[in-house]
């Protein structure tokens, strides 16, 4: 949180909220627990570079090379990342060449904003970036399966209607064969929070 301390409100709010209340980042400290020697990040969908910020943390030989289409989120993950990433502006499957193999790729919470033409030629662009046995974690939006939704998820979804953003929301075995199909290895998927509406792919490159 300290990496947004000096930027303005919104940001530094909305970073400490997310550090607090998202259970990703729990959930990632269990999943990396044995991962050593990273000292590379290829992050897609970087936002506001929260998770880039906490894995510069937990990797602290680490550089992150991001891709955010909004403009305002790259200058503030830019400003946040420092002298240890880059993030440029680009929509996936844009995907920015890294200037050695990357030993982790990250697709956040972005897999949903786009058609499977474009999933497939983003995940092929990233294991292009990853080199030898790099890790791939993808963090998935679902429908929830819950009876009664929950109401964020009614906002979220109003929102993008909205502003007609179009969604495409996949179970997670379709992620899984779009994965396996750009040439990872699928390890294994678990759920990220209590609610049924986010889940976890770990794959891997050969």
């Amino acid at each position: 949180w300290s990496r947004y301390r000096y930027l303005e409100a919104y940001p530094r709010l909305f970073a400490h909220f997310k550090l607090r209340l998202d259970p990703m980042f729990v959930e990632l400290e269990e999943i990396l627990r044995s991962a050593d020697g990273v000292r590379g990040v290829l992050d897609v969908g970087t936002g506001y570079g929260v998770p880039a910020c906490w894995l510069l943390e937990r990797f602290p030989d680490a550089r992150v090379c991001g891709v955010e289409p909004e403009a305002e989120r790259v200058r503030v993950a830019a400003m946040a990342l420092g002298e240890r990433g880059t993030v440029t502006q680009g929509r996936a499957p844009e995907i920015p060449q890294v200037e050695r193999p990357a030993d982790l790729g990250t697709l956040i919470d972005m897999l949903h904003f786009l058609a499977d033409d474009e999933v497939a030629l983003t995940l092929q662009r990233v294991r292009e970036r990853l080199g030898a046995g790099a890790l791939l974690l993808v963090r998935v939006s679902l429908v929830p399966t819950r009876r009664r939704l929950p109401w964020s998820w009614w906002v979220q979804n109003l929102l993008l209607r909205a502003g007609r953003v179009p969604v495409f929301y996949r179970p997670m075995l379709r992620v899984a064969e779009l994965v396996a199909a750009a040439g990872f290895s699928v390890e294994r998927t678990l759920p990220s929070g209590a609610d049924g509406e986010l889940a976890w792919l770990v794959a891997r490159t050969p």
